[in-house]
């Protein structure tokens, strides 16, 4: 090799060996590396699913006592069992307030599937280009052909049942009647309320009565879409008008349960022998003013509503995410007061138990019973908690309700929702006459046990029927 070669290589060598040893004391007088920040988990939906079908067995489990089992338990053993055992405890509070989900759920699922069509955009607010998209009216209508096609098949089909496949009306045994009585009452001239979805307005007269809450829900689903048309949803501003509209639906809903509760007349609590007519009067005001009309559920269905818009709002659910202990313990606090309300004031009593003053009752029938601004608050604080698994006992909750072991159940739901009362008034056409009756006021847990557990099955069996022959084809 000649010289100069040579020290061109030296030189060269030299130079990488200097680098390298600047490149090792670089490293070492660098600051360590710093943790990168936790990225929060993502929204989880599933445990909704799950929530769902627990829901349903819930309700089955309700109107197994309230429309059964406890026509047959005295009323002082009942009203104390309502308030001391857990699985009737479980019934008369987790009925009502299965309900109250469904309702939320329905509300938040049709502004979250809506929204981003409605926008023209990816549901982040943004506006895409209008040309390229359908018009609103186009989106309003594929959503209403999709629910229909979900929802009216099956339920027609249930109504043919209560109509023709509940055996005779002459010569059946006094639990038969018993249990046609309290779900399928006026099933030949209170028909056509179903066909209208008017069931809530006069539950008493009509035919399927657990079936007010899908006549609600189907009213909702055909005025809301409407509602947000006219907040022109492709027009800047949009999502300032919507939570406007929303802030203002809730305030007159409570404020539209509040004027009810105050102008009602026979509103008394708590509830007293329902035997004697002015007892029952009385419940039937309370479920008037509270429980089945419309008008009182829309502070409920605007905070499912608003629920849906935060699901779409990236930096407002980043916000809630980023703070998932807060949102937590909100929902713990709603559920211990909850807890505290049906606790300190029962809504059933006992013998000897003195009137709620009249304010009292107003206010408690307003704004703590069920579907009320109170209920609303805690549903949807429970939702949000499991969604964003906010803390462990909400995210073990949500693991559980989004297993695999529940998706035959959540598939099921809805035809089981419809169909179990059919079932039950099944189930009492095959039980030998009288054997409920003397099981259920010596042993009124086992018989509530074993009525609901063979009323599930039962319920199930012919769910999966209606669901494989009429709501799968859709």
């Amino acid at each position: 090799m000649s010289p100069a070669p040579a020290a061109a290589s030296a030189a060269i060598a030299a130079q990488l060996i200097r680098l390298c040893k600047q490149r090792l004391v670089s490293a070492r007088q660098a600051p360590p590396a710093t943790a990168a920040a936790p990225v929060p988990p993502p929204i989880d939906l599933r445990c909704l699913d799950g929530l769902r079908a627990v829901s349903a067995l819930i309700v089955c489990l309700f109107h197994c006592w309230l429309g059964f089992a406890s026509r047959y338990v005295p009323w002082e053993a009942g009203s104390m069992l309502g308030r001391h055992h857990p699985l009737i405890r479980l019934a008369m509070f987790g009925g009502p307030v299965a309900v109250d989900f469904f309702l939320l759920l329905t509300a938040m699922l049709a502004l979250y599937q809506l929204l981003p069509a409605l926008e023209g955009s990816g549901g982040s607010g943004s506006s895409g280009k209008a040309d390229a998209q359908p018009s609103t009216w186009a989106v309003v209508a594929r959503y209403w052909r999709r629910r229909a096609l979900r929802l009216l098949p099956a339920y027609a089909v249930v109504n043919l049942l209560a109509l023709l496949a509940l055996g005779p009306h002459e010569g059946v045994s006094p639990e038969v009647a018993l249990a046609r009585s309290f779900a399928f009452p006026n099933c030949r001239t209170g028909l056509w309320r179903n066909a209208l979805y008017i069931t809530n307005f006069n539950v008493h007269e009509g035919c399927g009565t657990p079936w007010w809450s899908l006549a609600l829900q189907a009213q909702f689903l055909v005025t809301f879409p409407l509602a947000l048309l006219v907040l022109r949803p492709r027009v800047a501003g949009f999502r300032a008008r919507l939570s406007a509209a929303l802030a203002a639906a809730f305030v007159g809903g409570v404020a539209w349960r509040v004027w009810c509760a105050a102008t009602a007349p026979h509103l008394h609590l708590p509830l007293l022998q329902l035997n004697q007519p002015a007892k029952l009067a009385s419940y039937l005001m309370v479920l008037k003013v509270g429980y089945f009309p419309s008008g009182t559920r829309v502070a409920e269905l605007a905070v499912g509503a608003a629920l849906g818009l935060l699901l779409r709002t990236p930096d407002a659910l980043d916000w809630l995410r980023r703070r998932r202990a807060l949102v937590g313990a909100v929902a713990l606090a709603l559920q211990a007061a909850v807890y505290h309300v049906q606790t300190a004031w029962p809504e059933w009593g006992v013998a000897g138990e003195q009137r709620w003053a009249p304010a009292t009752t107003q206010l408690f029938v307003a704004l703590l019973y069920w579907g009320s601004p109170l209920m609303a608050a805690m549903v949807g604080a429970t939702m949000l908690a499991m969604m964003l698994h906010a803390n462990p006992l909400h995210a073990a909750a949500a693991q559980a309700l989004a297993s695999p072991r529940l998706c035959w159940l959540t598939a099921h739901s809805y035809s089981f929702y419809l169909i179990h009362e059919h079932a039950r008034v099944w189930l009492l056409l095959t039980t030998p006459a009288g054997l409920l009756p003397a099981l259920l006021p010596a042993a009124p847990v086992a018989g509530l046990l074993l009525l609901c557990a063979v009323n599930t099955a039962v319920g199930l069996a012919a769910a999966a029927l209606l669901h494989r022959c009429v709501e799968s084809r859709f």
